[in-house]
C-alpha cells in the first residue's frame, strides 16, 4: 500500500492476538468513525500469519494509509512494539482486537490531543457482552481503574490507552519478554518518569470480556509467573520501587526445604524453651508454626503450589454456591481471579528455587572452549 505524503496525527494499533472472534467487528468500528477524524489517522493491524483468511479479509477492509504488519512472535506486546516502531504518527493509541470503538471515539481522542496533548491518557470503557461473568469483570475493572490512575503505576490499559510515541520510545517500549505483565512494567516506567495519566471520558470503547475462568486461566497464570520472573531477573530494577510488593517472591525461602528446615528447627527450639519456662500458650504457638512448616520440608515448593490450586478450586465452587448473592459471588470471583495469579507466582517461585538449588555445571560447548584455550596457552620451558 502506498502511504499519503502527509503524516497522520494518530496511529491506532490493534494486533490480532487474542481477538476472541471479534476482530472484524473491532477493526470495522475504527473504520466506521467519522471521515474527518479518519483522514487524520492511520490504523495498524498486526498479524502473526496463523489465520490467513481472517488477515485477508481485514486487509481488504483497510484504506490506503492503513497497514497490515506481520509479526510472528505470537506475543501481544511484541506486536505492539512492532506497530509502534512502524507508526508514522506522533501519538499512538494502543487497543485490542476484541475491543469495539463507540461512535465519535476517535474524534474525542483527536480533540484531546489538540487541546491538551497529554503524554498518556486512558479511554473510558464498558462491556461488549451481557451476562453474569463478563459483567462482573466490568464491575471490578470500573472499581479498580480510578485507584490505578491515582496510584500512577498501573496506567497502561491495553483496551485503550493513548501514548505519545516519543514517550514510548524514551521508555524503551514494552518489555515484551514478560508477556501481559509488560503492561504493568510500562505503567511503572511512566510513573518513574513522572508522567501523569487521566481518563478521556468522551472516548469510549467496549471490551469483549472472557466468559469463564477456563478462558482466563492461561493469561492469569502467565501474569503471575512473569511477575515473579521479572523480580528474579531484575533484582535491582528501579521499577520495583513503583510496583506493589510480591509477598510470594519476598517470602520464597520458606517454600523451599532448606528454609522450612530452618523454620522447623527454630520453632522447635522456641517451643521447648517456652515450655521449660511454663509458657504453655507460647509453646503451643511455636509448635503450630513448626507443624505448618513441616509440609514444605517434606514436599518442597510443590506444597505451596498445591495449596494455591486448592484455594482456587474452592473459589470456583463458591462461585456456583453463591450465584444468587451478588456480594458473595463477587468475593468468590475476586478470590478465583487472584488465586490463578497466585498459582502462577508460586509455580515460578518453585522453578526459581529449583534452579537455585541445582549446581551449575559447564556446558559441553563451554568445556570445549576452555580446553581449546588451555591448549593454545604457551608452555613454559623448564629453567
Amino acid at each position: 500500500m502506498s502511504l499519503d505524503a502527509t503524516p497522520p496525527l494518530l496511529s491506532v494499533v490493534a494486533p490480532l492476538d487474542e481477538h476472541r472472534g471479534v476482530a472484524i467487528a473491532a477493526i470495522s468500528s475504527w473504520l466506521a468513525q467519522d471521515s474527518a477524524s479518519l483522514a487524520r489517522c492511520e490504523l495498524i493491524v498486526v498479524a502473526d500469519g496463523s489465520e490467513p483468511e481472517l488477515e485477508q479479509e481485514i486487509s481488504s477492509m483497510l484504506r490506503q494509509q492503513d497497514r497490515l504488519l506481520r509479526s510472528e512472535s505470537g506475543n501481544l506486546f511484541s506486536s505492539y512494539n512492532a506497530a509502534a516502531e512502524a507508526a508514522r504518527a506522533p501519538a499512538l493509541l494502543f487497543t485490542e482486537s476484541h475491543v469495539v470503538a463507540e461512535e465519535d471515539c476517535l474524534s474525542a481522542v483527536l480533540r484531546e490531543i489538540e487541546t491538551s496533548d497529554p503524554p498518556t491518557a486512558v479511554l473510558a470503557s464498558g462491556g461488549l457482552y451481557a451476562g453474569r461473568f463478563p459483567e462482573t469483570i466490568d464491575r471490578l475493572f470500573d472499581d479498580e481503574l480510578p485507584r490505578r490512575l491515582a496510584q500512577g503505576w498501573d496506567t497502561m490499559v491495553v483496551r485503550g490507552t493513548l501514548v505519545k510515541r516519543c514517550l514510548w520510545k524514551s521508555l524503551g517500549g514494552f518489555q515484551d519478554q514478560y508477556g501481559h505483565y509488560a503492561s504493568l512494567l510500562f505503567g511503572a516506567a511512566m510513573s518513574q518518569a513522572g508522567v501523569p495519566s487521566r481518563m478521556i471520558e468522551e472516548a469510549r470503547v467496549l471490551h469483549g470480556n472472557e466468559g469463564s475462568f477456563a478462558e482466563l486461566r492461561a493469561p492469569l497464570l502467565e501474569f503471575g509467573r512473569m511477575e515473579v520472573r521479572f523480580r528474579a531477573e531484575n533484582p535491582h530494577s528501579p521499577l520495583l520501587d513503583r510496583l506493589p510488593a510480591c509477598r510470594n517472591w519476598e517470602q520464597r525461602a520458606k517454600y523451599g526445604r532448606r528454609g522450612a528446615a530452618v523454620a522447623i528447627g527454630s520453632g522447635f527450639a522456641a517451643s521447648v524453651k517456652a515450655l521449660s519456662r511454663g509458657r504453655l500458650a507460647e509453646a503451643f504457638r511455636q509448635a503450630g508454626r513448626t507443624l505448618a512448616a513441616t509440609p514444605n520440608w517434606l514436599f518442597g515448593p510443590d506444597w505451596a503450589v498445591a495449596k494455591a490450586r486448592i484455594h482456587y478450586r474452592w473459589a470456583l465452587v463458591r462461585l456456583r454456591l453463591f450465584a444468587r448473592s451478588p456480594t458473595l459471588y463477587c468475593k468468590a470471583f475476586r478470590d478465583a481471579w487472584g488465586g490463578l495469579i497466585r498459582c502462577g507466582r508460586l509455580v515460578e517461585v518453585a522453578d526459581q528455587l529449583r534452579r537455585a538449588a541445582t549446581p551449575r555445571t559447564s556446558s559441553p560447548e563451554a568445556e570445549s572452549l576452555d580446553a581449546t584455550a588451555k591448549a593454545a596457552e604457551p608452555t613454559r620451558s623448564a629453567a
